[in-house]
């Protein structure tokens, strides 16, 4: 529960607040997290429905990535967000979570960087607003 009221807390305090208490599964073994489809990844929001968070993924970072993914879902809507594109997507989970990872695997790291430059030169007010039309 700490990871995840941090994560809340960052993201509200840093982008923006979440309207609603996402759902989280924490799973603390492989076994738990290959039952959930999760492979390779650490961990996987799908939308509003919920995430699953792999036992390498108990990181305040990574939670505070899938938070945003959270929070992009609420502000955009799920469907929208196919048609984002990945700089942005990807790139602002990466680049406002304070992963402290550096450099990313790419395309991560691109994507990170890409977003970042786009976000300096933004009123960050109207962050929704600018996404929207992307």
């Amino acid at each position: 529960m700490a990871l995840y009221d941090e994560a809340s807390a960052f993201v509200a305090r840093e982008v923006s607040p979440l309207q609603d208490s996402p759902r989280f599964v924490f799973c603390a073994t492989d076994a738990c997290a290959s039952s959930f489809g999760l492979g390779v990844r650490s961990a996987v929001t799908l939308g509003l429905f919920g995430t699953v968070v792999g036992p390498r993924a108990w990181k305040p970072y990574y939670l505070r990535h899938e938070m945003i993914h959270v929070l992009q879902a609420e502000r955009l809507g799920v469907f929208s967000l196919l048609f984002k594109p990945a700089w942005w997507v990807e790139g602002m989970a990466y680049g406002l979570s304070a992963d402290p990872r550096e450099p990313l695997a790419e395309p991560f790291q691109t994507e990170r960087a890409t977003f970042r430059a786009w976000w300096a030169t933004i009123d960050r007010a109207q962050l929704w607003v600018l996404a929207r039309d992307l």
